[in-house]
Parts: C-alpha cells; structure tokens; sequence
C-alpha cells in the first residue's frame, strides 16, 4: 500500500481511501490523510455523502534496526577497515580478498552504520520496497536504517535480480536499494548470476522483460565483494600452505576478474589475525568515529557536485573527473608513471583518481595531492580484465 500512497501524494493527493489493514502502512506518509474503509460498500456509501470514515492522518512510525555492530570489535587488519571507510565515504564498491576466518564477513556487516543516514527520500524508497517485498513490520514502520543483504552463492539470477514466473518480485538488488549488497564467496556465485550485476551497478536500476510482463526495479546499492584467494583458500597464508593444483587454482582467480570486478574500486588483502592483535589496546576507532568521518567527506561532495551532481565520488562520470577531482603536479605524475609502469588502463586510471578524490576529501583538503593517489594505487583492482 505505501507505493500508492507516496504515488497519491506526489500528484498532489491530499486524501487517499485504502483497506483498514493498509492503513497504518498508508500514514506513514505525512503530507495525507488517510481514510480506511472494511470493505467496498463502506467505501461507496462514504463517497455517496451517506456515512462517515474516522480519518487516519499520516503519521511516521520509525523502525530503529541499526545493526549494533563496532568497528573497533574487529582487531587488526588496520588496512582493510581503512579500505571500509574510503568505500563508505565515497560510495565505491569494495572487493576484500583473504583466508577464511580472517575477518572478511565482520567488517561487511559494519558497514551500513557508518554509512550516512538516509534522508527521508531515501528511507520512503527503502521502506517502499520492503512494503513490495511483504517485509514491513505489522502496522507498518518507515525504514530508517540502511539495508544489508547478504545472499547465499547458490542463489539463483532470479534470486539476486528479482522477476519469477508468475507475479514478478524484487530481487536481492533491489531489496539492498540504498545499503549494502554483501556477496561472500563470491567466486563460488554462477557466472551468469554475477553478469546480471553489470546493469545495476551501472545504472541503479534492474530492468526485467518477460513473455507476459515487464518491471524496473530501483538497485542503488553498494557492492562489497569478499573471496578467498583460491579454492582451498590459503594461498599466501602465512601460517597454512596452499594445496591446490595449477588448473583449478587457475580457474579460481578468473572469476576474479572480468566485468563485474572492473566495476569494483578498491581491493584489499585480508590478513590472518596474528596472536598479538587479538588483544591488542586500544582497539581502534569506533563506528561513530568513523561514521562522523565518512558524513563530513560526504557533506564535502554534496556541495562540490550540487544538486543534480553525481551522489558521491563513485559516481563521478570520466568526461568530469578533470574538473572535479582537481590533481596536484606530483599527483598527475603519480597518475602517469602508473600508467606507464603497472599497464593502468585509462579506466583503471580514472578509478585512481575517484578513490584518491574521497581519501582527499576524508582529510579535509581540497586537492588531491601524490600521496593521496598512491594510497589509492594500494587498493587498485587488477586491470587484466579491462
């Protein structure tokens, strides 16, 4: 009921006549008012002027359902957290490469609380598709905490993307609008699964055509990404040896390349938690720290793009990067010898420089300086795919 109630009042609607069981769900659109009716008769002696409707007005219940979950409980790794909060600050999808148990799954699931808070367009959006989705609480909340979903590597396209054979549903793109896609295990996931990603990483939206039905979906998510280095997982480790043979390992790594990773900005290395970390003191910056870090870079791009400007650094088209990501001297150059030395493809550069342009933006400056882009070269994604 939601969807129609937000289409209602943003034609101008200032009433709306609903099922007394949507009615909760219906006010909590603020700028209507709501009148429930039992059954369809009720509705048409009302509208013949021959009996009354107790009006709702639209009211806001709010769903608090923050994770609850703190950055400084994961101990070490200092740089794939510091990978989390660039990813966080400037909207890029991130890829976290490692040995299981090392912490990949705990630092994606703290995410979504030191994303900004949602606006109230934002939560509607969120809340709306939940509503879709039959996810709403009974009585209906609106949304306010951005949502996480982490589907299993067996799921289906249908599963990730939405649509069916019979009445067409959100997929897990859409059911992460405005949060966080978690995909563990990534390499495992089917090819053809992880290729239907390409159209909404690209254009925040899933557009499905059937036989008898067609639908577009909104799947403005970010993507983070987490795989182990190779089959058996241990490749690198510095505690347990590889076991795997050239061939699958070989075959492994190719999943980690291709389209999808050439979408993905930063990529970082997990490491084994070492014995003396694990009680380490102190243990690092909180997810409120941090959270008022990644909303005063992202306060920075709200006012460098304006309105109707791209939403964050991640989304900044290449034809804009050189008025928007302004580089210092020894930054260009940095740009340049990448280029030249590490085989950087023009899209590999153009990522550099978007990462270098929030890393800038979290220490508060207004340039992007060499050293900021050789932070970002740290966590380029391999270019052999693009």
């Amino acid at each position: 009921m939601l969807p129609a109630a937000i289409a209602a009042a943003d034609a101008g609607a200032r009433a709306v006549m609903v099922p007394t069981a949507n009615a909760a769900e219906a006010s909590l659109v603020s700028s209507l008012e709501v009148l429930p009716v039992a059954h369809l008769a009720q509705a048409i002696r009302f509208l013949r002027g021959e009996g009354d409707v107790e009006a709702v007005n639209g009211h806001a219940h709010v769903a608090e359902n923050g994770s609850g979950l703190d950055l400084s409980d994961v101990r070490g790794n200092v740089v794939a957290k510091r990978a989390l909060v660039i990813a966080a600050a400037g909207g890029h999808n991130l890829l976290m490469v490692g040995s299981p148990g090392g912490g990949k799954t705990m630092l994606a699931r703290r995410l979504p609380d030191i994303l900004p808070p949602m606006s109230e367009q934002e939560s509607f959006e969120v809340t709306r598709v939940a509503s879709i989705a039959g996810l709403l609480p009974d009585g209906g909340s609106l949304v306010t905490h951005r949502p996480f979903r982490a589907p299993h590597h067996s799921a289906s396209t249908t599963g990730l993307i939405g649509g069916g054979s019979g009445v067409p549903h959100p997929g897990e793109v859409t059911l992460a609008h405005r949060g966080v896609l978690f995909l563990d295990e990534f390499a495992e996931f089917r090819r053809e699964t992880l290729q239907a990603l390409r159209q909404p990483l690209e254009d925040g939206v899933i557009r499905i055509v059937r036989a008898r039905w067609a639908v577009t979906y909104p799947a403005r998510f970010q993507l983070i990404a987490a795989a182990n280095p190779c089959p058996c997982g241990y490749d690198g480790d510095e505690v347990k040896g590889c076991s795997c043979l050239p061939g699958p390992k070989d075959g492994y790594k190719s999943r980690l390349r291709g389209p999808v990773i050439d979408r993905i900005d930063l990529q970082c290395t997990v490491a084994r938690i070492k014995r003396k970390e694990l009680f380490e003191l102190p243990a690092g910056e909180t997810s409120v720290t941090l959270a008022a870090q990644v909303a005063d870079s992202r306060e920075r791009q709200r006012l460098r793009y304006g309105p109707g400007g791209p939403r964050s650094n991640a989304d900044v088209p290449p034809r804009d990067i050189d008025k928007t990501c302004r580089l210092q001297a020894a930054a260009r150059t940095a740009v340049e010898v990448a280029i030249e030395r590490q085989s950087l493809s023009a899209r590999g550069a153009h990522r550099v420089i978007r990462v270098a342009r929030t890393i800038a933006d979290l220490a508060g400056v207004d340039e992007v300086t060499r050293d900021h882009v050789e932070e970002a070269l740290d966590y380029r994604v391999s270019d052999s795919a693009t």
